[in-house]
């Protein structure tokens, strides 16, 4: 009977819809998804600077520099 308690008692406690509501959660993942993309538009701009170094500038200079890109 003590443990039947202890448990609905611990159960009780582990209750994480009081705390943590889905608002908070959603607005946290869209955040991460914004960031993303930001990621990715920097990374389409970085191609496309290295391949207008490669293909337009066609010097060993700007073949060098477009790499890191």
């Amino acid at each position: 009977m003590m443990i039947l308690h202890l448990l609905a008692e611990l159960n009780h406690n582990l209750d994480f819809k009081k705390h943590i509501s889905m608002n908070s959660i959603l607005k946290y993942f869209q955040g991460e998804k914004a960031e993303s993309f930001l990621f990715i538009l920097i990374g389409i701009v970085a191609f496309a600077i290295a391949l207008y170094f490669i293909f337009a500038l066609k010097t060993s200079f700007w073949k060098g520099v477009a790499v890191p890109f």
